[in-house]
Parts: structure tokens; sequence; C-alpha cells
């Protein structure tokens, strides 16, 4: 059912309130009092939506997670295509629908990456993204990377830092512009883990990329 407009309107100010307020210090120390002081609206109707501050952080962090475990499940429900045309587009397209998310709740990222910022819901959001890495790298090359594991950790890690920097330079490039950026140095990262010596990846074909991989995963 959704929701009346006034509702929306009233949750969308406790919102607001709470982000600014955890813009200036830790959860911790932001009262009730002060989230409705700032929103203009009395405790009784804060109460009437959340059980706490912490229960208006925990929703609001549910929120952003379930858009972007959403888009894993819509692109895990497509069926897959062993080609780099393929890689590329999934890779992209949900790379730039994570970085639409980030824009779209700009200061819910800023006050998650501060140092007020829940860091274990940090490491929440960043293990999906090496869930997603992980499936859609070894779906499309049907195989296990033996050193995977640190590959994508650090891939993850990568990511998470790319999305900081672009918010703390205010956005200055676009969802689409910092996804290809992404995916190409991911790429670039990924071909030159399957060999021995430096290698420029765009001199690989897709079949010598998987061909590297098999024997890297034999020996």
């Amino acid at each position: 059912m959704k929701e009346d407009r006034r509702i929306r309107k009233t949750k969308e100010a406790i919102k607001n309130s709470f982000l600014t307020l955890l813009s200036e210090k830790p959860m911790s120390q932001i009262t009730v009092r002060e989230i409705v002081d700032q929103a203009d609206i009395n405790r009784t109707t804060f109460y009437h939506y959340y059980l706490d501050v912490a229960d208006l952080q925990t929703r609001l962090e549910e929120d952003i997670y379930q858009q972007i475990v959403c888009l894993i499940d819509e692109n895990i429900k497509k069926k897959r295509h062993s080609s780099e045309e393929y890689l590329k587009k999934m890779s992209v397209g949900f790379i730039a629908d994570i970085c639409t998310i980030a824009k779209e709740n700009t200061a819910f990222c800023r006050c998650i990456f501060s140092s007020h910022g829940d860091i274990a819901y940090l490491h929440r959001l960043s293990d999906l993204i090496e869930l997603k890495t992980r499936t859609l790298f070894e779906e499309l090359y049907h195989q296990n990377y033996k050193s995977g594991y640190y590959l994508y950790s650090f891939i993850k890690g990568g990511v998470i830092g790319i999305l900081q920097h672009w918010m703390d330079l205010d956005f200055t490039q676009t969802p689409q512009e910092i996804s290809q950026l992404t995916y190409d140095l991911i790429r670039s990262l990924i071909i030159s883990s399957m060999t021995k010596d430096p290698v420029d990846p765009s001199l690989l074909s897709w079949e010598r990329q998987q061909e590297i991989l098999a024997e890297r995963n034999n020996t």
C-alpha cells in the first residue's frame, strides 16, 4: 500500500534531521529531542514510526541495503553468456546503478563514509560488492580462481574507495563515467592476475583470457 503523502513528508523530515545531526556527531550522542526539534514535529509523531534513534538508523540503512540486494537479484536472474561484451554490460550496468543509488542518497552516504558512520554497515555493503564480483567472475569463467578471494577482497575495497572519492569531489563525473572507470580498473586487475608476467590486458582476446585462467587453475 502506498504511503500517504503527509506520512512520506514527515518521515523525510525526520530522516533529514537525523542525517544532519549524524554529520556532526556519532549516533550514540543524538537524542530524539534533537531530531524532533529540528524536524519541527513532536515526540509522539516520532515514536509512531520509530522505536528510538537506533531503530531509525537501522531502517534507513536497510532501505539502501535492500535496493542493492534487488539489483543483485535482478542481475542473477538474467541469462548469462560467457562473452566479454556480456561481462562489460553486466558490470558497467551494475556499478552505474550503485553510483546512482549513492548519488540519490548523498546525505546518507556521506554520513556512512564519515567518522561518525556505522563501520559494521559499511562492511556489510562491501561484502555485497564482493559477493556480486565473485558470482559474476566464477560463472562467466566457469572456474574457481585459486587466489580469487584475495582478488575479490581487493576489488571491493577499491570500489568503496572510488565511491568515496567520487562523493568527496561532489559527483563531478556521471554515474556512467564512474562505472566505466571502475570496470576498466577491475578488468585490468583480473586479467593481470591471470598472467605470470605483466601484460597489457587489451592485448589479450577473451578466449585467451579464459585459456590463461584454466592453465592457472590446473597448476
